[in-house]
């Protein structure tokens, strides 16, 4: 009888142990406020077709995505070039454009 009881305390102890553990966490990739500056900058010009006085903030902001992501910033930049010699159906795809690459 008291090696029942002694089974029973360890089996309940075991299954108590073998629990899930912790949930699994998400990381979400870490983003920027230039990088959000950029974003936001694109789609409105992507959805107007006009970069306007936008065109210095979102210089700035590609400057400043320079120091965590050079690479993209550096591809986003040589892009802005010919984005703000544009206008209208030309600005609105080359926006579009530059998005898909952030």
């Amino acid at each position: 009888m008291m090696g029942r009881c002694v089974f029973g305390v360890l089996l309940t102890l075991a299954m108590i142990g073998c629990g899930s553990g912790t949930a699994p966490v998400k990381v979400q990739p870490t983003v920027t406020p230039a990088a959000q500056t950029v974003k936001a900058t694109l789609e409105q010009v992507a959805e107007s077709g006009e970069l306007g006085s936008g065109a210095e903030e979102l210089q700035k902001a590609l400057e400043e995505m320079k120091a965590s992501d050079p690479a993209k910033a550096d591809a986003l930049l040589s892009d802005f070039e010919s984005l703000k010699n544009s206008s209208g159906a030309s600005a609105k795809s080359k926006a579009k454009a530059m998005l898909g690459k952030m």
